[in-house]
């Protein structure tokens, strides 16, 4: 007896020690679960023939172990959260959040200083976003927004109405959806995908991205990030964004300190080819780069100037689409529209190389000046191609 004992002993210790490797190996099946039913079936008579002993202590030990992993994992697991589309979001938003209760720009004489007192004018509220879902609704841009991948940049109504836009007026705002796709970004994008410059939106002008205690778009700064959509990604915003609404010709003729360039313009007769709605990026010369340009060339004044020569000039100082001063490089060539190169020097102020080595300084305190079809960046000298 003492004999069978110590046998039956050895034998369940060898049957343990493989217990973790059958555990390993095990994938849980109906067809296994029931495989463990009818062993503890049967275990649950009374006998001490060892040789079912074994099996159904082998069989509790993986039961066990097997409803602890499976009752841990689902502890572990959270369940998704039930996403939708962003402008379901935006309707059923409820989290708390700080923003300003005026005109965040109201009564500050620079956008850095509002920057510095916006905490002061800031009260905590649940935002809302009526106007903003009737804006979609008048101009029939509902549907793409529910059903397109996008980034939507979301006024609260506290930031249209600032503007004296309600939902109730909101319908009546001229060319109200140039300006909502002026708040929407092709894709998913995050707050972690942003980095510093401008970034396209689907009106085809640009919003720029800068950081200063916060995220800011253009002006507006960014109150709640990253609120996930099923379709997309909405960044909740406290002053709605305003596209440009002016053309490249309007800046011209309308900046006092290009007027020359204006002349130069309507002398070769190029105001037309900058009204259309192709997208070019102007690198303009101001007065003083005009009027050096004249020294230099021996002109007394543009009148001196054959129209050929000055229209191949000006053709050089244009390149297609928008090229803003975050996408420039140290050393990027770029092909005018004359046909010509030109070439970017940004290993000190940021500049122009002509074709004949001549070095144009651009103007940092004009650049990036946005039009309804392109960019404008203001030049201190002009640029000549090879004539």
């Amino acid at each position: 007896m003492q004999s069978e004992n110590c046998t039956a002993v050895s034998t369940i210790r060898s049957s343990h020690l493989t217990i973790q490797s059958e555990i390993r190996s095990l994938t849980l099946t109906p067809k296994t679960f029931a495989g463990f039913v009818d062993t503890f079936h049967s275990c649950s008579t009374k006998t001490y023939n060892y040789e079912k002993v074994i099996p159904c202590t082998v069989a509790v030990l993986i039961f066990t172990f097997v409803f602890t992993a499976c009752n841990q994992r689902e502890d572990v697991v959270a369940p998704k959260p039930d996403l939708q589309d962003i402008p379901t979001t935006l309707e059923n938003f409820n989290e708390e959040l700080s923003y300003p209760i005026t005109d965040p720009l109201e009564g500050f004489s620079s956008l850095e200083e509002a920057r510095k007192h916006r905490k002061r004018y800031r009260a905590r509220r649940i935002p809302t976003f009526f106007t903003l879902f009737v804006a979609l609704k008048k101009t029939d841009l509902f549907n793409s927004v529910v059903r397109n991948k996008l980034t939507v940049f979301a006024p609260t109504d506290a930031a249209f109405a600032s503007l004296g836009i309600y939902p109730w007026n909101v319908g009546r705002v001229p060319d109200l959806d140039k300006i909502l796709l002026y708040h929407v970004v092709d894709g998913k994008v995050f707050s972690r995908d942003l980095t510093e410059g401008f970034v396209p939106t689907l009106h085809g002008a640009a919003v720029e991205v800068s950081f200063n205690n916060g995220i800011f778009i253009n002006e507006s700064e960014v109150i709640r990030a990253d609120l996930r959509a099923l379709n997309g990604v909405i960044h909740v915003i406290d002053r709605v964004l305003l596209p440009p609404t002016n053309s490249i010709v309007d800046i011209e003729v309308g900046t006092d300190r290009f007027s020359i360039l204006r002349d130069a313009l309507i002398k070769a007769d190029l105001v037309g080819a900058f009204t259309d709605d192709v997208n070019y990026n102007v690198f303009a010369p101001n007065n003083d780069a005009f009027i050096d340009l004249l020294g230099e060339l021996g002109f007394a004044s543009l009148d001196d100037i054959p129209v050929d020569i000055l229209t191949n000039v000006l053709l050089y100082h244009v390149v297609d689409g928008r090229v803003f001063s975050s996408d420039l490089s140290d050393g990027l060539m770029v092909n005018a529209l004359n046909g010509g190169t030109i070439t970017f020097d940004l290993s000190g102020a940021p500049s122009i190389v002509d074709e004949n080595g001549r070095v144009a300084p651009l103007e940092t305190s004009a650049l990036n000046i946005q039009a309804t079809n392109g960019v404008i960046h203001e030049l201190n000298r002009v640029i000549l191609p090879t004539l």
